[in-house]
């Protein structure tokens, strides 16, 4: 178990607050202490009680209190994973998350399209917002860049969780892009003709439709599928690079 002293003045240390300040900021959430017994609980001499902790823990914003305060959690899905393998995990919640998987909650206001918690049982006002966009049927990977002028394409409804950033749908072909995208996944665009580097979009080039990640560097431009079994495409000086839009779920 690691030292509550410790961790208790390494997190007010990163949060760059004195003893007397973190006194007066308990202090004002109805917590009333002083600096000195702040200067005692990091020397280890006596713990807060759970009232105090818990207000420490929001203050500091501890989120992980397990953790942070006792060691490795054996509840955590992302402990045996490495630094890339968590920040693909995460890229696949926030994907997720834009697509529409979240909690009956949460709400899109039918004016800003935000998504909005209802914490009020009188909030009457927030109802799906109903919105038509196309999924081609023409693969991505597997078929020419032209489906966007195709007619084979079905109108998909957005209450069915589709996130409502998004102007068409298309399938992914291959397995290019796993772990992120399978094979047969549908993922949704937001339409437009440029995107950031290591952002994910559909591209043509030289007529062949892609999902992948665009890379800009001082080599270049490239496309970059994310699984390592696949080399980098090299983008030439004479190829022809279209951007359809950029992957938003």
């Amino acid at each position: 178990m690691r030292s509550f002293g410790e961790t208790l003045c390494r997190k007010r240390k990163e949060k760059k607050i004195s003893q007397s300040e973190l006194a007066e900021l308990m202090t004002k959430e109805g917590v009333p202490i002083s600096g000195k017994s702040i200067s005692k609980w990091e020397k280890g001499d006596v713990t807060p009680n759970i009232v105090q902790f818990f207000c420490l823990c929001r203050l500091l914003e501890i989120y992980e209190i397990y953790g942070d305060f006792i060691g490795e959690n054996p509840s955590d899905p992302f402990r045996d994973l490495n630094e890339e393998g968590k920040d693909r995990a995460m890229e696949h919640i926030r994907l997720l998350t834009a697509a529409g998987y979240v909690r009956p909650e949460m709400m899109i206001h039918p004016t800003s399209g935000r998504k909005v918690i209802r914490q009020q049982a009188g909030i009457r006002d927030l109802q799906p917002v109903r919105k038509k966009i196309r999924l081609y049927h023409l693969p991505v990977s597997a078929g020419s860049g032209e489906f966007l002028d195709s007619d084979d394409y079905e109108e998909i409804d957005l209450e069915s969780g589709i996130t409502p950033d998004a102007d068409f749908g298309v399938r992914i072909s291959g397995n290019s892009m796993e772990p992120l995208f399978v094979s047969g996944q549908i993922i949704w665009i937001k339409q437009c003709e440029k995107i950031e580097s290591g952002e994910i979009g559909i591209f043509s080039l030289d007529g062949t439709a892609y999902c992948k990640k665009l890379l800009n560097d001082a080599n270049g431009t490239w496309l970059i599928s994310l699984n390592p079994a696949y080399q980098p495409i090299h983008v030439g000086d004479f190829q022809d690079l279209k951007t359809f839009g950029r992957v938003v779920g």
